[in-house]
């Protein structure tokens, strides 16, 4: 009876030590280099997206990180590597925060039909995001649909913030010969 009592003891102990590494290694190790890389990012530290490399080379899925890592490339001008890296983290969270980073990097990519889901997918979880509706203003597929857009602006932000918005243009497209929507600034479709 001793003896197996001393072998369900280190049975015990050994089963610890195995659920304790395990989450070392899925927990504590993702999150501490995730920490690191974020700390990096405010530093505005060269290294900045080495970290979030490190981060994101665990095996475990790490959404956050790749948001993180999403707005450095996005930063550092980077906006397609930071469109993927953007997309890769939609699948693991549904903030408003994500779908904003999103709507931006797709407005600078000349996407605008993009840009307006995406800051329309962040108005329905973040209302108040002044820089959300900036982007629906200044993507809108006419006049009449950014005057839209300011004028339900209005309803969410404080006066300040919305009268901080950009106003209408006479006109934020125009069609190409064979009728496909077309930014002025860009010419992209």
């Amino acid at each position: 009876p001793m003896r197996e009592s001393r072998t369900a003891a280190w049975a015990t102990v050994a089963g610890a030590w195995c659920v304790a590494g395990f989450l070392a290694w899925t927990v504590v190790w993702p999150s501490a280099l995730l920490r690191a890389a974020e700390t990096a990012h405010l530093a505005e530290d060269a290294g900045t997206l080495a970290a979030y490399e490190r981060a994101l080379g665990h095996p475990w899925p790490n959404p956050a990180g790749r948001q993180g890592q999403g707005i450095a490339l996005a930063e550092r001008g980077l906006n397609e590597a930071a469109y993927g890296s953007l997309l890769a983290a939609r699948a693991g969270l549904n903030t408003g925060e994500v779908h904003l980073a999103l709507a931006l990097v797709a407005q600078r990519l000349g996407r605008l039909d993009e840009a307006q889901g995406w800051a329309a997918a962040c108005l329905e979880r973040w209302p108040r995001s002044a820089a959300a509706w900036r982007v629906r203003i200044e993507t809108a597929s006419s006049p009449e649909a950014c005057a839209e857009a300011r004028a339900e602006a209005g309803r969410w932000l404080r006066p300040e913030d919305a009268g901080a918005l950009p106003e209408c243009p006479a006109s934020t497209e125009a069609e190409d010969l064979s009728g496909n929507r077309q930014t002025q600034a860009s010419g992209r479709p």
